[in-house]
Parts: structure tokens; sequence; C-alpha cells
């Protein structure tokens, strides 16, 4: 990944890294994946959250699943109003 946005969370997570823009990709993953639970401390920007999906997207990380959830979010609500339809009026 050549151009890397500002990491608010990468900092934050990496505090004792002289400096985590240096860290490989796969090293920013790990730090990323360490401190998960940490993320709402640190307010996450559209660009951070691109580049932690990319990462996870890329190296097959349990961090890929984080960014699927509002699909099947989307797709239970879906599928209640669906079956709360009235089938004899569908004619189903």
């Amino acid at each position: 990944m050549s151009f890397l946005p500002k990491l608010p969370l990468l900092e934050f997570l990496g505090w004792q890294i002289k400096d985590v823009y240096c860290l490989t990709d796969t090293q920013k993953l790990a730090t990323y994946e360490r401190g998960w639970r940490y993320r709402s401390l640190v307010e996450l920007q559209i660009e951070e959250l691109t580049f932690i999906k990319q990462l996870a997207f890329k190296y097959k990380s349990w961090l890929a699943t984080e960014f699927m959830d509002f699909k099947i979010d989307r797709y239970r609500i879906i599928h209640r109003i669906l079956n709360g339809l009235n089938h004899q009026l569908l004619g189903v």
C-alpha cells in the first residue's frame, strides 16, 4: 500500500513504537488485531477503516469479518420483512 492516510488508531495502539508508519503491512495488521477491542477510544475515520479493511482482506485476517457484518445485518432485516409478509396475498 503506497499512500498511507493518517492512521490515528494505529498511532494509538502503537504508542510505544517510534514510527508506526515504518511497520510492514503485516505488522500493522497484527497491531490492529491485537488492539481491535480499543477501537472505540479513537475516532476512526473512513480512510483508516478502508485501510484496515484492505489489509484484513489481503491477508485473510479475522478482522475481515468485522467488515462483513453489515451485509449480514441487512440480509437479516430483509429476511424478517419478507417473512412477515402475508403469503396468501403474495400467492405463495
